[in-house]
């Protein structure tokens, strides 16, 4: 499931490094919406995976010399 690698991570570190969706997909070979993954605006249209590890996905927009769009997950460890 898309993300799952970089929830493991994310138990030493609170947040991931920047990365371009598009380049995160074909790495994992699968394919996504952009939209749908990393533009998310309520609890409810988050993915089940980050919702239960209580970690948000941030959409950091693009670079200049990059059109892909770039994220970050992050972690909350408060709960």
């Amino acid at each position: 499931m898309i993300f799952d690698d970089l929830l493991t991570t994310l138990n030493q570190n609170q947040v991931s490094e920047p990365q371009g969706f598009q380049a995160y997909i074909k790495k994992l070979n699968t394919q996504a919406n952009t939209a749908a993954s990393i533009s998310v605006d309520s609890m409810k249209s988050l993915k089940a995976n980050l919702r239960k590890s209580n970690t948000m996905v941030l959409r950091l927009g693009s670079r200049a010399s990059d059109k892909q769009t770039y994220f970050s997950l992050v972690k909350n460890t408060e709960r």
